[in-house]
């Protein structure tokens, strides 16, 4: 009896993890509720000092200022980077201290419950979310710019011609670009997936701690995979002569009818590598409970 108990425990149940899920919104729910906000100040913050004004005289040289669809982009991955460290970094946040580790063990969910309860939350909720969330705020901040903007021509007597040109962000406008550009996002997606993944698993064991020793993990890994690149580089270029000078085409050699190798090697070793993270999390959080 008691074996088959067990075995239930760890079968999935939908209300079971609706209960999760909602004992983890109670003892959150500031975090939650704060959350998207916080960001959403912080983006249209920092992009309202940045967003060029109107018309200024440089030299004598009256210009316009202006603000395309691919100025988003250094800002949507900073923010990956910088937001992921610390909604991804914080997995697991029961693992802080014991009281609460016994308290989170106790309840009346399986481990798989737990693991996914962390996993949708915590990796797959924030790539979804954040980018969303990204582009609501860029846009609503440009429209409240523009605005002001034309407040201030109109109030100084200057024609709205005056008015810089700023585009709204659009996450997929990018694809819309060279199959050069269309190659180096999916590696870089897919890259950013692993580095999530990587965090997530190491909140199991740096804990509170993830938030510093997690982001400088993720650096070491992210210099290996350069390092790889850069290796290959070397073996498929005949003529490059010194080490850290890439040349290689990312969209040639190709494997299995005209697939770059690079992305294939990127998306086989990546994806590989974040199933890996995912099972040592669920490991690691099957092991509290022995």
């Amino acid at each position: 009896m008691h074996k088959n108990m067990s075995r239930q425990n760890e079968q999935f149940s939908l209300s079971r993890f609706i209960n999760l899920l909602k004992y983890d919104f109670n003892t959150n729910r500031l975090l939650y509720i704060l959350l998207i906000p916080v960001i959403m100040i912080i983006i249209g913050v920092l992009f309202w000092s940045i967003f060029p004004s109107y018309t200024e005289t440089i030299k004598g040289q009256n210009f316009q200022p202006s603000w395309n669809k691919d100025s988003y982009y250094p800002f949507l991955i900073s923010g990956y980077i910088i937001f992921g460290t610390f909604i991804v970094g914080k997995s697991f946040p029961y693992f802080k201290n014991k009281q609460t580790l016994t308290t989170y063990l106790t309840l009346p969910a399986s481990t798989l419950e737990k693991f996914l309860l962390q996993w949708v939350l915590r990796i797959i909720g924030f790539l979804v979310i954040y980018p969303i969330v990204f582009q609501l705020t860029t846009n609503l901040t440009v429209d409240l710019y523009l605005m002001v903007q034309k407040a201030k021509l109109s109030s100084i007597g200057l024609p709205m011609e005056k008015l810089p040109t700023i585009h709204k962000a659009s996450l997929l406008s990018f694809l819309e670009t060279s199959e050069k550009s269309y190659l180096i996002l999916i590696v870089t997606l897919t890259i950013s997936f692993l580095g999530v993944s990587l965090l997530f698993y190491l909140s199991t064991i740096y804990k509170q701690w993830n938030i510093i020793f997690g982001p400088l993990t993720v650096m070491a890994l992210i210099f290996f995979i350069i390092l790889y690149m850069m290796s290959l580089s070397n073996i498929v270029v005949a003529d490059q002569v010194k080490f850290w000078d890439f040349k290689l085409e990312l969209n040639y050699p190709t494997v299995f009818d005209d697939l770059p190798l690079i992305l294939v090697s990127t998306l086989v070793i990546a994806g590989a590598a974040s199933i890996a993270c995912w099972i040592a999390a669920y490991f690691r959080l099957k092991e509290k409970e022995v």
